[in-house]
């Protein structure tokens, strides 16, 4: 456990600044977008191990867990095309406004594993 929390930290920061490197140099042509699904897509792998491990879940964890969890459930749920006029309406929506605050929830989240990490740097 200590080692995942060690590797996943760093995992998760180096990813993030990667993406945000990536996103300002080809932000030209919507390029930008795939640092929603890099980032996101190593922090929900991330988030998924740590929520069934034996780690403490801090307040963090929980409101990034509440607030990037649906923009996935929606993503799912258009590609498998389960949907009908009036849901797709929502979905569009609560997806055009994510746009805006998950950079901040994916900052939340990777400053969250830091704090994860920190009682534990001193032991390995």
């Amino acid at each position: 456990m200590k080692t995942f929390v060690k590797y996943d930290y760093f995992i998760q920061l180096v990813t993030l600044i990667v993406c945000i490197v990536g996103a300002v140099m080809e932000y030209k042509d919507w390029k930008f977008i795939e640092f929603y699904f890099a980032v996101g897509g190593v922090q929900l792998v991330s988030y998924l191990i740590r929520l069934f491990l034996q780690l403490k879940q801090s307040s963090d964890f929980r409101v990034y867990g509440l607030t990037i969890m649906p923009v996935w459930i929606c993503l799912l749920l258009v590609d498998q095309k389960i949907y009908n006029e009036f849901t797709m309406a929502l979905m569009g929506i609560f997806l055009l406004i994510s746009l805006f605050y998950t950079p901040m929830m994916a900052i939340l989240y990777v400053y969250d594993c830091y704090n994860t990490y920190e009682p534990y740097k001193s032991q390995l």
